[in-house]
């Protein structure tokens, strides 16, 4: 799997936001547990739509996840299965809350 890295990162990132991006970030980018060719993509997408952050709307962590799900979504995931993936532990909670 490639791991992201912080330098690469930083220096793709808007000017704005690129001190914002530290090496926690990255740590927590590099122990997702994905698979081979889904991190790669998602590696890559996070990297080539960075440019959304510019305007400073975003937290980097919501950009994230938004990534990785639109990252799912063009895999072929339908909504339901592309969220459970981002955000295993809100699905886990709201399963036993039966919602």
């Amino acid at each position: 799997m490639s791991n992201f890295d912080l330098a690469v990162l930083q220096k793709c990132a808007p000017r704005s936001i690129a001190k914002n991006i530290t090496q926690t970030t990255v740590d927590t980018l590099n122990k997702l547990n994905l698979d081979a060719d889904f991190a790669e993509m998602y590696r890559d997408n996070v990297v080539g739509y960075m440019n959304v952050l510019k305007d400073g709307k975003f937290k980097i962590e919501d950009y994230l996840h938004a990534v990785r799900y639109c990252s799912y979504k063009l895999m072929g995931d339908t909504n339901i299965k592309a969220y459970t993936k981002t955000f295993p532990d809100k699905h886990a909670r709201w399963v036993a809350l039966g919602v």
